[in-house]
């Protein structure tokens, strides 16, 4: 049994009784309905309320696993770098001896022009 009937069955004899008009009973009626209708939108609300609940939960999750995803590849791109770095350096010294290498050689070969130039000079 609904609210409607309900009232009704409870109020069938009391309209008669207290002479209540047609427009007072249909007010009555739409009074029951409103009533109804603003719990059905409340009950509506809390469905929704609970399904955005949800989705932020979802979009939560998310998130939280962008967020850890990111990291491990900051992880991994700082790996790279530290990588990089250690062969530059490595190679960095490969040229400094390279560079010292041709130094000696050509102050070697500097002394030598130049000795060869004094002592031709003499004869």
């Amino acid at each position: 049994m609904d609210k409607r009937e309900q009232y009704n069955s409870i109020f069938s004899g009391t309209r008669e009784q207290y002479n209540l008009t047609e427009r007072d009973f249909s007010l009555s009626e739409r009074i029951i309905r409103v009533e109804e209708g603003i719990k059905h939108q409340g009950d509506l609300l809390e469905k929704m309320l609970d399904q955005m609940d949800k989705r932020f939960e979802q979009v939560d999750k998310r998130l939280e696993e962008l967020c850890l995803d990111m990291n491990n590849r900051f992880k991994q791109v700082d790996k790279r770098f530290e990588e990089l770095r250690v062969d530059m350096n490595s190679r960095f010294g490969q040229v400094d001896k390279r560079f010292s290498q041709l130094q000696w050689t050509m102050g070697i070969g500097f002394t030598v022009l130049t000795a060869l130039m004094g002592i031709f000079n003499f004869y």
